[in-house]
């Protein structure tokens, strides 16, 4: 059916939206795929013969004024379900397809959002500015990322020296920590995606974490460093990934987390997008 074209909307300003859509657009288009993006409510009536993807948030009038001429339309949920407030819309939404960020997500929340369209899982990119760790050095754990409340367990960074924290300029740091750490807790982080244990895996580390259940697609249930979310856990976890620095238990979890490397690249995502967009135009799912 010729060529696919592809609309991302933003519909607020998020930085979601920038590393999600903006950062897949280079892969799509070398890919084959026509990709623009609307931003704002005064073109949804403009758009034609494309599938309308929608990135964390969505706006029921503008979806259904762009079915009403002939596009599909699809929300990327990203974490959308970790914020009550945008979940429960106050008009009905339609759609033709939707992607969720994890197998338990899109089990527990599929049938609600969309019963009747397509629907799949397509798991967060990795980012192509990551530096990799340097191989041989010391051993030293690194957070990346906004300290941005309980759910997402930062409330234990205080207590834990041993763990840098980098919230800004992370790439600058990347190369000297061969081990990440992230805790999520709650029902706010439930459907969190899997954006810090991709980060891990591109920068060729481990990741002391809590079993998220995006996690768990990646990497499977046995991963090694996986633990609970109280300091008690967390210190057991951090003692026992030091111990096992660079041996064979380490070295085995560096390979599993190299597969979950090469299922999210930009290109293997960004070809995992392009096959599910042209299903849903097609009629296909």
């Amino acid at each position: 059916m010729g060529k696919l074209n592809i609309c991302f909307v933003k519909v607020r300003a998020r930085p979601s939206f920038e590393y999600r859509a903006r950062q897949l657009i280079p892969a799509l288009r070398e890919l084959g795929a026509n990709v623009q993006v609307y931003e704002g409510h005064y073109r949804a009536h403009r758009l034609r013969g494309s599938v309308a993807v929608f990135v964390k948030f969505i706006d029921p009038r503008d979806a259904a004024k762009m079915r009403a001429h002939g596009n599909k339309v699809v929300l990327d949920t990203i974490d959308f379900y970790c914020i009550p407030k945008y979940v429960n819309f106050k008009i009905p939404v339609v759609l033709d397809g939707a992607i969720f960020p994890s197998s338990k997500c899109l089990a527990d929340k599929g049938g609600v959002l969309c019963p009747a369209a397509a629907k799949t899982v397509i798991h967060h990119h990795s980012d192509g500015r990551i530096v990799p760790c340097t191989p041989g050095g010391a051993f030293k754990i690194g957070y990346f990322g906004i300290r941005t409340g309980p759910s997402h367990g930062c409330e234990l960074l205080d207590k834990l020296p041993q763990v840098g924290i980098f919230e800004s300029d992370w790439f600058s740091h990347t190369k000297d920590h061969p081990c990440h750490f992230t805790i999520r807790s709650g029902t706010g982080s439930l459907y969190k995606p899997s954006t810090k244990l991709v980060f891990a895996a591109a920068c060729g580390a481990n990741i002391i974490t809590t079993r998220d259940s995006s996690f768990v697609d990646l990497i499977g249930n046995d991963y090694p460093f996986y633990t609970n979310s109280d300091i008690v856990s967390v210190m057991k976890t951090i003692e026992q990934a030091k111990e096992a620095f660079n041996g064979r238990v380490w070295t085995d979890a560096l390979s599993v987390m190299r597969r979950a490397a090469e299922q999210t690249t930009i290109r293997a995502v960004a070809e995992k997008y392009i096959a599910f967009l042209k299903d849903v135009r097609d009629g296909a799912v």
